[in-house]
């Protein structure tokens, strides 16, 4: 079968008329599903990357910078709804904590019944008989929801695609967002990004029904459910849906241009008043108003001159931010697909400019998020990628479809070049995960560190390797002694406190060889032993490509080991 006759297969009716969406057709059903099915079996390997061990109070979070799971749906609804002097995570709105309590509850009620929880305590072990096993598991289901989530969001971009141009531009799409690398690493985890562009894809896929048709009551109404619960889930959400609801409602005014004032507000009121409706009950400001408040006031008082990186509101500052962003797009979706993208939304300006404006929401996360912080990191801009690499699917779905058999054929060669590309990432990331240095170094520990042994660490305790329970860690800033807590300098960590080990281990961000937290006064003298220690393990990260884009996945780890001082050395001789 010749190329563009295999394209004709693929060809469809975009809408049923002006009514609706494309009818779910036979074949519409089984593309979706092979597309569900394969995107859980991609995601799956790795979902268990980093679970907690469970052995200690520094041990009960897993590697994900930011994961909810295990213990965060638990803690912030008990705060809400119980706790009567409750202690809040003001990061996120509500809405992903309930959606994560939907599937952790049940399991804690199952540890009830059975004897595994004997009650609810805020101190470790929580009243769990088996913490190591009950957390890793509670991890698992927390992540499980963003697993599922991601393989609907393929099937949703298929659909949108599908909307917008037809079934070819579908399927196109669903794969480069499948690929996509933000798409493989947060289905894997339990952040709130997988669910943001889950709510965000089906509020873009009525957006795309309003481009190809008119904007009525009831998709204003679902549009605005699906912003409320989007932004709901992760903040930076809204500015999405604000470009969205200006476009909509520019061409709902010039569509709808003589007639009753009555016809013309109710779609967009519709909308409206569903989003409010919508969010104030899924933000948690129903249930809380002073977590909420807590909320805004932790958002809106983080602004650039607090982030560490951001650049100067100069010319050349936008312009460095600018190409930042545009690598962070590259990163994510693959060079091949990401040039594509750029060809994709100059064709579609001339040959379809009505489903151009779907490119409008990418720059409105840019405008409303990256822009007033000026900066930008890879989970910034994960809306962006999705809603891009629709415009690499279009223009490849336009080649295979033309008459011309070449451009058939270097449509078909160019779409395989961006699948291995991206493909090649991704398997990188899975490899990197499976074997993440963090693995070794337990090991490691396993053989040579002894019970009663203080392992130092600067940063979070989250990114710790697994250790035994009977391992003490010290973090740099703080010395628990006689039950109280003691401000320690940041650089006394080696030179004070004298853990016997010490280890360094850049996972946030902007760190590449040291911590934040670790001067590089002390790390140099660590290097030349100055400080007492001397470099027992070195490992870096082992990958196929290149180094995992996302820091906290893989990082380089050094060990330093205490040498004996004189007296100790005395003693031993003895």
């Amino acid at each position: 079968m010749r190329l563009s006759r295999l394209s004709d297969y693929w060809r469809g009716p975009v809408l049923s008329g002006e009514a609706g969406l494309l009818p779910w057709l036979p074949l519409d059903r089984k593309i979706a599903v092979v597309l569900f099915l394969t995107a859980l079996a991609m995601y799956l390997p790795g979902i268990w990357w980093g679970l907690p061990s469970g052995t200690s109070p520094m041990q009960v979070l897993p590697w994900g910078a930011d994961e909810l799971g295990p213990l965060g749906p638990v803690a912030e609804l008990y705060g809400v709804f119980l706790d009567p002097r409750p202690i809040f995570n003001p990061q996120y709105p509500l809405m992903h904590y309930m959606v994560l309590a939907v599937v952790e509850f049940p399991y804690l009620a199952w540890l009830k019944l059975t004897g595994g929880m004997a009650g609810m305590s805020a101190t470790f072990p929580y009243g769990l008989s088996n913490p190591a096993q009950a957390l890793a598991v509670m991890t698992l289901l927390a992540r499980a929801v963003s697993w599922m989530m991601a393989a609907g969001v393929v099937v949703i971009a298929f659909r949108t695609a599908a909307i917008l141009w037809n079934r070819t531009a579908g399927v196109f799409a669903a794969v480069l967002v499948m690929l996509a690398y933000p798409m493989i690493y947060y289905a894997r985890t339990s952040n709130v990004d997988m669910a943001s562009v889950f709510w965000s894809s089906l509020g873009l896929a009525v957006f795309a029904a309003t481009l190809k048709t008119s904007l009525t009551p009831v998709r204003a109404t679902w549009l605005g459910v699906f912003a409320a619960l989007a932004t709901a889930t992760k903040d930076p959400s809204y500015a999405v849906f604000v470009a969205v609801g200006l476009v909509v409602v520019f061409r709902h005014i010039r569509t709808t241009r003589g007639r009753s004032w009555r016809e013309i507000v109710q779609a967009p009121a519709a909308g409206f008043f569903a989003a409010v409706l919508v969010y104030v009950l899924a933000s948690g400001l129903l249930f809380d108003f002073d977590r909420f408040l807590g909320h805004v006031k932790f958002i809106t008082q983080g602004g650039s001159a607090r982030i560490t990186g951001a650049q100067s509101a100069t010319p050349s500052g936008y312009l460095t931010l600018l190409w930042m962003t545009a690598t962070h797009f590259s990163n994510a979706v693959g060079l091949p697909a990401a040039i594509f993208t750029l060809v994709g939304i100059v064709i579609c300006a001339f040959r379809e400019p009505r489903t151009l404006w779907f490119a409008v929401p990418a720059l409105g996360l840019l405008l409303g998020v990256v822009v007033p912080v000026r900066f930008v990191m890879f989970r910034y801009i994960v809306l962006a990628d999705y809603i891009l690499v629709f415009f690499a699917a279009y223009v490849v779905a336009k080649g295979v479809q033309a008459q011309a058999a070449s451009w058939c054929r270097i449509s078909w060669a160019a779409f395989a070049v961006m699948v291995v590309w991206a493909a090649g990432r991704g398997t990188d990331l899975t490899f990197q995960m499976l074997h993440d240095s963090r693995y070794a170094t337990a090991d490691w520990f396993r053989e040579h560190a002894s019970a009663g042994d203080t392992i130092g660490y600067y940063g979070p305790p989250w990114k710790l390797p697994h250790l035994n329970a009977d391992i003490r860690t010290l973090r740099s800033i703080e010395l628990i002694e006689g039950g109280r807590l003691i401000e320690l300098p940041v650089d006394t960590l080696a030179e004070i406190a004298r853990p016997r080990f010490i280890i360094v281990m850049p996972v946030k961000g902007g760190e590449i060889e040291r911590e934040l937290h670790l001067s590089e006064r002390v790390l140099r003298r660590l290097h030349d032993g100055s400080l007492g220690y001397r470099r027992a393990l070195k490992l870096e990260p082992r990958y196929l490509f290149s180094r995992s884009l996302v820091s906290s996945v893989n990082p380089p780890v050094t060990v330093y080991v205490r040498q004996p001082s004189e007296s100790e050395q005395r003693v031993d001789d003895r």
